[in-house]
């Protein structure tokens, strides 16, 4: 079928417009998406699933043709929300919202442009689309937790003594640590979207299909695990000789790239007999009696449903014109005086900040701390304070060990202590809490929704990230004893801060 049926000609070129506004309303969201792909090793396998998709739908052209669009106007309710889903992703600035508001959205312009009909034929290529939105990182901190489990139980079930310490372990032969790159995310990811694809292309009854996604979810999981014990083991047989440095990745992936053969030649052996029909032979569907073209009418409500959002949430958020000019100039607390030299050991990572101070306090009777403070006149993508790359301490950090406590103090809920993992014994007990609309906050969630509240009031969107640390005997006692007399003049402080850079938007 080389020609293009006269009923499809005005529908599709709707849609090629239509789909041209969801690209330039969510342009940013659609940006960090494919950065996020060409960047991230975790994400890269997601480079695949536009053409993946795309390739789906050609294989059922002859099925499409046959069949006559038919406009769901009830889908442009579906649209709206889809839109608004990556709106509320931008105010909030949580990408996740926004790469799935994307995707979210393409879906519901074939359902209100085409109809149901249409969406019922195209409804593995459209779910497939959902592979697409870089997605799965709150699962590298567990997988490698149990990672570490498994290969520690391991090696003392094969007799070598170990010594742990969170992600970190000690054997006979060396130091060993579970990293994000063990962590098996990246395998996980792959194995699915490719699993998936394996089932629709392989199976035909859903049970079959369900069954071989399952097992291409678990089989990464006990691989990297498996994976992990050989290469400790590997090292500790060789001297350290082999499985160290960058053969340790080789050695992962070849490892990965022998499980998977194995599990889809397994999945082909028991695959039916007859796959698929062919595109050409594919039988059609009733053809739809509905219009031959998309109403015009209903192309304009989705239009403006694509921009006018887009266009309100960058009325909101417009950067400060002078933000590189802001200067922190932090109140001295009582009894505390502020002394040369921060701390050299270990800084926590801030991306973006217009303003950061860090400062060292000794108070009257000789103790000190360490304060880390950022703030971010307005959140944007790469500089804004509740952001996944702002961390404590960096994945690849080799020194030092980040471990969760469960203790409180009075102004916020959880602190961490920090652990030199090369054996000195030198620790600190570190807080972290966010400062949004006047108010203090351990939890990055209520961090959001403040920050939301504050957008939609008309207050702007600045907002600051406070990290204080103590190697003190009494550190919680000292880290507690300082906020009580600095907490105070540092809110005004900020609060003044906000102001001036709310004043420098020329938008207000």
């Amino acid at each position: 079928m080389n020609t293009l049926p006269t009923h499809w000609r005005q529908p599709l070129l709707a849609g090629l417009l239509l789909f041209v506004l969801l690209l330039a309303g969510q342009w940013q969201a659609v940006s960090s998406m494919a950065q996020l792909w060409w960047r991230s090793e975790t994400f890269t396998h997601a480079l695949l699933v536009p053409p993946i998709a795309a390739w789906l739908v050609w294989r059922q052209r002859a099925q499409l043709a046959s069949l006559r669009p038919a406009p769901w106007w009830p889908g442009l309710l579906v649209l709206l929300a889809t839109v608004l889903v990556g709106q509320f992703g931008r105010l909030v600035e949580v990408n996740a919202l926004q790469h799935f508001g994307v995707v979210f959205t393409l879906q519901a312009l074939v359902l209100a442009l085409y109809g149901r009909q249409l969406v019922r034929a195209l409804a593995f290529p459209l779910a497939f689309l959902l592979f697409a939105p870089p997605f799965g990182e709150f699962l590298m901190q567990p997988m490698m937790v149990w990672t570490a489990d498994f290969v520690v139980s391991a090696l003392r079930a094969s007799g070598i003594p170990v010594f742990r310490e969170g992600l970190h372990f000690v054997i006979p032969s060396g130091n060993w640590s579970v990293e994000e790159a063990c962590s098996g995310v990246r395998y996980l990811m792959a194995s699915f979207m490719v699993g998936t694809l394996f089932a629709y292309l392989n199976f035909a009854r859903l049970r079959d299909r369900l069954g071989f996604m399952a097992v291409a979810l678990l089989v990464p999981i006990v691989a990297n695990w498996l994976r992990g014990y050989l290469i400790v083991v590997l090292g500790h047989l060789s001297n350290n000789e082999l499985a160290t440095g960058a053969d340790h990745l080789i050695y992962g992936w070849v490892f990965f790239g022998a499980i998977m053969a194995i599990m889809f030649w397994l999945g082909a052996r028991w695959a039916d007999a007859v796959h698929q029909p062919a595109p050409d032979a594919t039988p059609a569907l009733p053809t739809s009696a509905g219009p031959a073209k998309a109403p015009l009418a209903l192309a304009l409500l989705a239009a403006a449903m694509l921009v006018a959002p887009s266009l309100f949430i960058d009325r909101l958020r417009q950067v400060p014109a002078a933000a590189a000019e802001l200067r922190l100039a932090l109140p001295a607390p009582a009894a505390w005086q502020a002394v040369d030299g921060a701390n050299q050991l270990w800084n926590p990572v801030f991306v973006g900040a217009d303003s950061r101070q860090q400062l060292r306090w000794r108070a009257a009777d000789g103790g000190e701390l360490v304060m880390d403070l950022a703030f971010y006149a307005t959140q944007r993508e790469g500089a804004k304070a509740v952001s996944s790359v702002n961390v404590l301490v960096p994945s690849m950090d080799s020194r030092w060990t980040l471990q969760r406590e469960a203790t409180q103090a009075h102004w916020q809920e959880s602190h961490w202590l920090l652990r030199d993992g090369r054996g000195t014994g030198q620790q600190f007990l570190v807080h972290r809490a966010y400062w949004v609309d006047g108010q203090w906050t351990a939890s990055e969630r209520e961090a959001k929704w403040l920050g939301l509240r504050q957008l939609l009031a008309g207050r702007g969107d600045a907002q600051a990230v406070l990290v204080l640390m103590s190697a003190e005997p009494d550190a919680e006692v000292r880290l507690d004893a300082f906020w009580r007399v600095f907490q105070t003049p540092l809110n005004e402080r900020l609060r003044q801060l906000a102001a001036e850079s709310h004043g420098h938007n020329p938008g207000r």
